[in-house]
């Protein structure tokens, strides 16, 4: 089964951008998350959760295999698959999840 994995950062109240960075690894996902939080001030911090994930072909929408939204230069995505078209995550070992940063 393909898999992707994604660095996120997204406002805790819900109200405002999210923005994601697809990676074909999980180091390179979590180092860029870690990145992410490293680079936020403490007041952004406090509203603001960062963390990398796995997606998986069964976290996406029907409309990722769709050739319709599949773009040669939308970073999201690769090998045939939009994987911004997701609508679940996992955790993986060695994931980065600013929640449990101390």
């Amino acid at each position: 089964m393909k898999k992707m994995y994604v660095a996120i950062e997204e406002p805790r109240n819900g109200l405002g951008d999210t923005y994601e960075q697809f990676f074909k690894t999980p180091e390179d996902a979590a180092r860029e998350a870690r990145s992410l939080w490293d680079h936020l001030t403490s007041s952004e911090k406090v509203k603001t959760h960062v963390y990398s994930a796995v997606i998986t072909e069964d976290d996406l929408t029907a409309e990722a295999f769709d050739e319709i939204n599949i773009s040669d230069t939308d970073p999201s995505c690769a090998d045939g698959i939009c994987w911004g078209l997701y609508h679940s995550t996992d955790t993986y070992p060695g994931s980065f999840d600013s929640d449990s940063v101390d």
